[in-house]
């Protein structure tokens, strides 16, 4: 099974979990390198030696290095557990975003079975935007066991967010000379225009270190959406006086042709799932209803949110509904009565307000495009009166 290279890895105790690997001459240790933003989704595979799994029953908890419970996250966490090449439990974990903020306070997560008496721990990390500008996103993954990561059986892309950023270009260029006897002149072949772009920690620890070496030459990395070409290690330096940090940096190559959108790889967002109407109706039978179907039990927040339905052509408000006017329906649904409302030849969608609805502790993020929910009246291809009751005798 080898060493576990995880960036947030999980282990049976908390000193364990606390013990990652610093000098045990260093009498100041940091532990804010890793540094998630509540906005984010990040998605970890484990690595244990003995396994872990929960069939279904768990509870996650944000803690303080004291092990006092800070907040419980399970609504927020999604699980998905398999064996791994070794017939060894483990699982992937995704953290949705957790919208908290402790600054530069280290959190450490806390997993729980339920059923039984198993707990496991993360190493420290930070949940807080106040060090986006200074840090960077990473989205890796591999195609086959690598370092103990079993990818085959957790077809996942891992990510996280470490205090690293942009510091500055660096000329990779290549120009090939000759010399020509016969004309007493240099003369340049070819020149292949390359830059590179180095990445800076001002200090990082002896775990991220590790960790960031095997996630930079996995087989597919992307650095801020981008993808990486290259393959790279960080850079090694003294200790910073007595502490655990040291200075580093790499150096990366980018394919800005290929980019990457994190999207939900294992936990359920709640959203809608169902809308009425869609597609094209004819304005001789205009929809007397709105309804839609959230994938999770649902109800109202207490709010100033609003519905709206509105022209595609200008962008214009059409209707303005409010939670008071919508009705709960079996399912998970809300209805709304809009008879006679909207009855124009026209392309229409609808949006909805954020913090309008919640699942439990999960806030219903709402609709703020053109496209997800869109309908559309027309006119009919004939009028009664291009017939008359003769027509069609004979």
């Amino acid at each position: 099974m080898g060493i576990d290279y995880s960036s947030l890895r999980l282990k049976p105790s908390f000193d364990e979990a606390k013990n990652v690997g610093d000098s045990a001459v260093s009498d100041f240790n940091y532990h804010d390198i890793i540094t998630l933003l509540p906005t984010e989704k990040y998605t970890q595979i484990t690595n244990l030696p003995n396994g872990i799994a929960f069939d279904g029953d768990f509870q996650v908890l944000l803690i303080d290095c004291n092990e006092n419970e800070l907040s419980d996250i399970t609504a927020k966490v999604g699980i998905c557990e398999n064996t791994d090449t070794n017939g060894v439990n483990q699982i992937a974990f995704e953290l949705a975003n957790l919208g908290l903020d402790f600054g530069g306070r280290p959190v450490y997560l806390k997993f729980i079975h339920t059923t039984g008496s198993e707990v496991w721990y993360s190493n420290a990390f930070c949940l807080t935007s106040i060090y986006e500008r200074e840090s960077t996103r990473f989205d890796y993954k591999d195609y086959s066991v690598f370092k103990g990561t079993d990818y085959r059986r957790f077809n996942f892309t891992q990510s996280i967010r470490l205090k690293a950023y942009f510091d500055r270009p660096a000329d990779d260029t290549e120009i090939s000379d000759y010399y020509q006897i016969t004309r007493d002149n240099t003369v340049s072949a070819r020149a292949l225009l390359k830059e590179s772009s180095v990445y800076k920690f001002d200090y990082v620890t002896p775990h991220v270190f590790r960790a960031a070496n095997i996630m930079l030459i996995s087989n597919v990395v992307y650095i801020d959406g981008v993808r990486m070409s290259n393959k790279t290690t960080l850079k090694s330096s003294e200790r910073l006086n007595k502490s655990n940090l040291m200075v580093s940096e790499f150096t990366i190559n980018k394919n800005e042709n290929d980019t990457f959108i994190a999207n939900y790889q294992i936990f359920e967002p709640l959203q809608i799932v169902t809308v009425e109407p869609t597609g094209v109706k004819s304005i001789n039978f205009p929809p007397i209803k709105l309804r839609f179907f959230f994938n999770k039990p649902t109800s109202f927040i207490a709010s100033a949110g609003l519905l709206y339905v509105k022209d595609v052509s200008d962008n214009s408000i059409v209707l303005t509904k409010t939670q008071a006017q919508m009705t709960p329906i079996a399912g998970n649904g809300f209805s709304l009565n809009i008879t006679g409302e909207i009855t124009l030849a026209k392309d229409y969608y609808v949006t909805i307000d954020s913090s309008m609805f919640q699942s439990g502790d999960e806030i219903y993020e709402g609709i703020n495009d053109k496209t997800t929910w869109t309908f559309s009246l027309v006119n009919p291809d004939f009028l009664a009166a291009d017939f008359n009751g003769i027509d069609f005798l004979t």
